[in-house]
């Protein structure tokens, strides 16, 4: 009965061929594609290249509390909007560091100042970032899968590979969002 089926609709037994081969091909194709950077970080990148900063304010909300840009501005003579706020929700020396690395450096920016305005116990005691998971997933999201220094001294591990898998297990979602574009772009462009 079903052969018989096939024979009268051939498109039906090439679906039936083709689909389960554009699901196998198409996410082999994005599990081997990086995932990009997360929207915390891409949008840490859109400001910093809209407003090329002289001075980087990082910090966690004590930051965004206490540090009066117009007068820190005024004091360094120099425009407010050259003054970026790096704010993000009780972070760690690891996030700065993270930010600093990945967001201003590596993207060519060149500030003149970096100001880091936190608790101190923030600044030195990294077990204090495993205390909340979005502490570890905001640090995670400002990280690429090859950070040794951090792999090893906040999440005391030293294996390469292994870190690369955390990395991973971390940034799931996002996989798994690339995955379904994947498939998604793949049957729009196979239509």
């Amino acid at each position: 009965m079903y052969l018989e089926t096939f024979r009268r609709r051939p498109l039906v037994l090439l679906a039936a061929v083709l689909l389960p081969v554009l699901v196998i091909v198409s996410g082999w194709r994005a599990l081997r594609a990086s995932v990009g950077i997360s929207e915390d970080a891409a949008q840490f990148d859109r400001e910093l290249a809209r407003r090329e900063p002289e001075v980087i304010v990082f910090g966690s909300s004590l930051a965004n509390r206490g540090v009066d840009l117009p007068v820190l501005a005024r004091s360094l003579g120099i425009k407010e909007e050259k003054i970026l706020l790096m704010q993000l929700p009780h972070s760690s020396l690891a996030h700065w560091y993270e930010l600093l690395k990945n967001r201003v450096y590596a993207n060519g920016h060149e500030p003149k100042l970096v100001l880091v305005v936190d608790a101190f116990t923030s600044m030195l005691n990294h077990d204090l970032l495993h205390d909340m998971q979005s502490n570890v997933d905001r640090l995670v999201a400002q990280m690429t899968a090859s950070e040794p220094e951090v792999a090893s001294k906040v999440f005391h591990i030293d294996d390469p590979e292994q870190f690369r898998e955390y990395f991973v297990r971390q940034r799931a979602s996002e996989y798994r969002q690339s995955l379904l574009d994947s498939y998604r772009d793949q049957v729009i462009g196979l239509l």
